[in-house]
């Protein structure tokens, strides 16, 4: 056993609270794998090579750790070569992060971008339908909560 005194120190408080956010990136790419698990059953999602291009998170209320926390995701952008993914991540009932990113089908052989089959873009297209229902409610849920 080695017993260890640590003087306050800011900075290394400040590097720990950020560790805070990287876990929000852990359980939106635990989220992701589960959701594109979940297409794979329709379509031949695994037979493509899905590379992440681009991750944006917006912070709308701080984020609690060790709690349980509610992902909603669909895909909200279909490309010739890529779609995007968005999400909104509850705790607690509030919402606390939004985000998405961009994944693009990548051809194993040529290492370049792919084009989307017809069958990929039929099924994902569908997924941005399903979405935008899912936030035309939550708006009409929210705005209601405030008119009370």
């Amino acid at each position: 056993m080695k017993t260890i005194s640590l003087q306050a120190n800011p900075e290394l408080e400040l590097a720990w609270r950020q560790l805070g956010d990287s876990i929000v990136t852990f359980y939106f790419e635990k989220a992701r794998v589960e959701y594109l698990e979940s297409l794979a059953k329709t379509i031949a999602m695994r037979s493509s090579s899905w590379v992440q291009a681009s991750l944006h998170l917006d912070y709308l209320g701080s984020y609690i750790g060790n709690c349980d926390s509610t992902v909603d995701m669909s895909v909200t952008k279909v490309g010739n070569t890529s779609f995007t993914l968005s999400f909104r991540l509850y705790q607690q009932g509030d919402l606390r992060v939004t985000g998405n990113c961009v994944l693009v089908n990548i051809d194993h052989s040529s290492n370049r971008p792919a084009q989307l089959s017809s069958l990929q873009r039929q099924v994902l297209d569908r997924e941005v339908l399903s979405f935008y229902r899912m936030q035309d409610a939550s708006h009409k849920a929210v705005g209601q909560a405030h008119n009370d």
